[in-house]
């Protein structure tokens, strides 16, 4: 969600920005994606993956994914206000988010850049900073000044300031003395969903599935990706988007 929300915030990226991860590993496929207004929300599946016992030291430090990623693909779909959307896709480098989202950067975007994501839990597996950078080159900028803050936050260096400060303005002065400030956008977690988005949903499922749903007449129960809320959808509702396709059709 960190990067998706730093690569939202970026001028060219548009008014919303979705991120997919989908891979062959453990972690079969990351989602995480930020609306104009700030609105942030993401998952992950399967959502009780547990990861091999880890040392004192790695536990409260940086983890690292990809030994739960294996090979994937990285998507990326971007929409401005009055653009049509954008996608792209590249197949995943390392399986480390950070490292797959700078490498999406160099590859699709060709623009130079340094990443790094990460979040900390305490002694009690909780969460206790999260946090990202995101530094791009602007055309005629100094590349070496990239490959000193790349080195600077690479290899678990950036997890070392996350864990002395979670402080923004903080990190930022550690990382750039004499950078200027701007105003902070402010983000929020919050879910979309709703009834009637379930229910509209049902127009994806094979017709020939919906038929099969009408006829034996049972409620649905749909649990969100998202938040975990549950929402019924009664077999009235199944027949009328059901009807809507067929008539739609003829």
């Amino acid at each position: 969600m960190t990067g998706t929300v730093l690569t939202g915030l970026l001028p060219q990226s548009g008014a919303a920005v979705s991120l997919q991860i989908l891979t062959n590993g453990r972690i079969r496929q990351v989602f995480a994606d930020i609306t104009d207004s700030g609105h942030v929300r993401g998952y992950i599946r399967p959502p009780d993956l547990g990861i091999p016992p880890l040392s004192e030291t790695q536990r409260l430090g940086r983890r690292t994914l990809a030994h739960a990623m294996g090979d994937g693909i990285l998507s990326m779909i971007r929409t401005a206000d009055a653009d049509p959307c954008v996608q792209s896709s590249i197949e995943l480098l390392t399986g480390e988010i950070d490292e797959d989202l700078e490498d999406f950067f160099g590859r699709s975007d060709q623009v130079a850049s340094a990443v790094a994501l990460d979040v900390l839990l305490d002694a009690d597996d909780r969460v206790r900073a999260a946090g990202g950078v995101l530094v791009q080159a602007q055309p005629s900028a100094d590349l070496q000044r990239l490959e000193a803050t790349r080195a600077a936050i690479a290899d678990g260096g950036f997890a070392e300031m996350l864990a002395e400060t979670s402080d923004a303005r903080e990190l930022l002065r550690r990382l750039f003395a004499t950078a200027k400030e701007i105003d902070a956008t402010p983000l929020e977690w919050k879910c979309r969903c709703s009834q009637e988005r379930v229910v509209t949903s049902l127009r994806v499922i094979d017709v020939s599935e919906l038929a099969e749903m009408v006829a034996k007449g049972d409620e649905v129960e749909v649990t969100c990706d998202f938040c975990a809320a549950r929402y019924k959808v009664t077999p009235r509702e199944i027949e009328e988007v059901y009807t809507a396709i067929i008539k739609a059709q003829v």
